[in-house]
């Protein structure tokens, strides 16, 4: 059973690529440990299930349908709503992952540098949300995440909103362009550039 671990607010957190992430009065804040073997579970795939179990228990208490930017982050009407952030830890040979996860539930507003790109499930529905809830039910629908990788649920692709996009993505090894077309079973991003194909594992959807 993993173990969870929540606050209240967050001020020196941060997201991919050491991006800073606080959470204030309002925020979901919450991380999971699971004895996951990552090449039993690839953390592409992995973040993507998460993002899912997320956007399912959200439908399920508030009716709202979020959407999945690949890799890691739950957006709404274009404005995000949150992220996954997925972390490998090695102890006396055991590994360990941490999944942390920031959701935007009952802000009323955000600061000017996001007032354009940040929304919350209070601005879109006008109606506030118990975290504590939202918490409970995330962690119990962890439980059910397979501990190896299993196929994609159509309904998880189809809530991926940067496929079908022509995108730049920035990754370890430099841009790359193209359609995306598909996600891979290990959950990369399958990239179409003319008769090239490429799956990306890690990096950051641009455009």
């Amino acid at each position: 059973m993993p173990f969870c671990l929540t606050a209240v607010r967050q001020t020196a957190g941060y997201g991919k690529a050491g991006r800073s992430w606080s959470g204030d009065a309002g925020s979901l804040c919450m991380s999971l440990t699971a004895d996951v073997l990552p090449e039993a579970f690839p953390l592409p795939l992995l973040t993507l299930f998460t993002a899912d179990v997320v956007r399912r228990v959200v439908a399920e208490e508030t009716g709202i349908q979020l959407d999945i930017k690949w890799p890691n982050d739950l957006y709404h009407a274009g404005k995000k709503i949150g992220g996954i952030l997925i972390q490998a830890t090695t102890k006396a040979a055991r590994t360990r992952l941490i999944m942390g996860i920031g959701l935007n539930v009952n802000q009323a507003d955000f600061a000017d540098e996001l007032a354009d790109t940040a929304s919350s499930l209070f601005l879109i529905s006008g109606q506030p949300y118990a975290v504590d809830m939202l918490t409970q039910r995330i962690a119990t629908r962890f439980q059910t995440i397979p501990t190896q990788a299993s196929v994609i649920p159509n309904d998880l692709r189809d809530a991926c909103i940067t496929l079908g996009q022509d995108v730049r993505i920035l990754t370890p090894q430099g841009e790359i362009s193209g359609r995306a077309v598909a996600l891979s079973p290990v959950g990369g991003l399958i990239l179409q550039n003319g008769d090239q194909s490429t799956e990306i594992l890690e990096g950051t959807v641009c455009a």
